[in-house]
């Protein structure tokens, strides 16, 4: 059982990691403590979250990333995407969404086209079986996830929603930041044989 504790300064921890985080520190300090307790404390929250929503999706046969994959094209123009235009709205690679919507295929829930303008892109595009599975996972979802938050005020709900997206935004950066040199590293070593 999870137990948690309110600091000094009124803040609300849980004991179990505040404990592990103080175990590290205390082996390897000099670094960043309360990174590392609100990085686990974001991955522990995102997977209670992920478990007390599994199931509504779950019923209907479909996993989280088909369930995605079904929004996406309900709000898109036509329902109708490019593979890539998919991938890019799940922030993952073409293969992944192409074995994700041969999934779907499969139940009937999308089909897959060519663009007659560029004969090379393939197109999803969500059935009417599709739509209707989507809002039968949809609405239970929306008002589970109502639910699960009404115990945050909306000011408390504002500022989560500032801070993660501030910290996606810092963390994107670095990304960013560690593939350009990542690249730059690469190209020098291909250009630079022998060098010291």
């Amino acid at each position: 059982m999870n137990q948690y504790i309110v600091s000094p300064d009124g803040s609300l921890r849980e004991v179990g990691v505040r404990s592990s985080v103080e175990a590290w520190d205390k082996e390897f300090p000099g670094n960043d403590p309360l990174a590392l307790e609100a990085s686990t404390l974001l991955v522990r929250a995102y997977g209670t979250l992920a478990t007390l929503m599994a199931p509504i999706s779950e019923r209907a046969g479909l996993t989280p990333a088909r369930v995605t994959v079904l929004g996406l094209l309900y709000r898109a123009p036509a329902k109708a995407m490019s593979i890539g235009e998919v991938a890019a709205g799940m922030n993952v690679t073409s293969g992944n969404v192409t074995q994700v919507v041969g999934g779907l295929v499969k139940q009937g829930l999308v089909q897959r086209t060519t663009d007659p303008a560029e004969r090379r892109t393939t197109v999803v595009e969500l059935t009417q079986k599709g739509e209707l599975a989507l809002l039968n996972v949809r609405l239970p979802q929306l008002r589970r996830l109502s639910s699960l938050w009404g115990s945050l005020t909306e000011k408390e709900k504002l500022l989560l929603i500032h801070l993660l997206a501030k910290l996606r935004m810092v963390l994107l950066a670095r990304y960013a930041e560690d593939e350009q040199g990542a690249n730059f590293e690469g190209a020098l070593t291909e250009n630079c044989k022998g060098c010291p």
